[in-house]
């Protein structure tokens, strides 16, 4: 069963029972390490003596979840992945479609998703888009041990469509929300 993919991987890791029920209980409060499903990556780390000492699990695209063995006892945690954000503009033309004239361009595949997802209000992307709109796209690309990730949050955004230009700057509010706004500070989501 799904649910057993932990158990199977720690005795499939010759892990001793008593571990693998430390690790249970320490994660309790932390993260449901019996959710991870098969196929996806734990990477153990043991001592000298083939102990196992660590345990890290990604568990998306934001955090990991690690076990530490200190002092005979487990800790668990979730940690916030360390990326290296470096703001980055990236610009191009439309031939036909966004998605492949951007791919086209060496624009990653993500951020392009997001840009057509930033715009859906305003643009019609399926029926609206002319050969020679453009966009222009001030974004923070992660980067992790040195090598790019992924993209992160778009800061701001102009998508030009038939001449028309429509504009997307993101900001956060005092309590913590962040939206996307147009040069007027109009929320570029339409209220429904």
């Amino acid at each position: 069963a799904d649910g057993d993919t932990f158990s199977t991987l720690m005795t499939d890791n010759n892990i001793k029972p008593a571990d693998s029920q430390a690790i249970l209980e320490a994660s309790k409060n932390v993260y449901d390490i019996t959710t991870v499903r098969a196929g996806k990556k734990i990477d153990l780390y043991n001592d000298e003596a083939s102990a196992l000492q660590k345990l890290i699990y990604k568990i998306n695209t934001e955090e990991y979840f690690q076990a530490t063995k200190v002092d005979g006892n487990w800790k668990a945690e979730k940690i916030k992945i360390p990326y290296v954000i470096k703001i980055q503009t990236v610009k191009g033309i439309v031939n036909e479609m966004l998605y492949t004239s951007a791919l086209e361009q060496g624009i990653d595949e993500l951020l392009v998703l997001d840009i057509a997802d930033l715009f859906q209000w305003q643009v019609d992307f399926a029926l609206d888009i002319r050969n020679g709109d453009s966009y222009k796209v001030i974004y923070e690309a992660r980067y992790l041990d040195g090598n790019y990730v992924m993209p992160g949050k778009i800061i701001a955004a102009e998508f030009v469509n038939q001449g028309q230009s429509y504009f997307a700057y993101s900001f956060t509010d005092s309590a913590g929300d962040e939206a996307y706004y147009d040069q007027d500070g109009n929320s570029t989501e339409k209220m429904f």
